[in-house]
């Protein structure tokens, strides 16, 4: 019986976990000056505008690599 294991020739290229860790960092930067730049009310709630858009920023960024 064979068994199933990581197959190096099957994998992915370098180049793409590559990309999120090069770009997470500076979307990560901007929806930290986001919030900074919106004041302390910004983490109040979870449903306030600075936080949905730090989110989105985030999500997004990620969604579209």
């Amino acid at each position: 019986m064979k068994r199933a294991g990581i197959a190096p020739d099957r994998s992915p290229p370098r180049a793409a976990p590559l990309r999120l860790f090069h770009l997470m960092p500076p979307l990560l930067g901007l929806a930290g000056l986001l919030l900074t730049g919106c004041g302390p009310d910004a983490l109040a709630s979870r449903w306030s505008p600075a936080a949905l858009a730090a989110m989105h920023l985030v999500t997004l960024g990620v969604l579209a690599l």
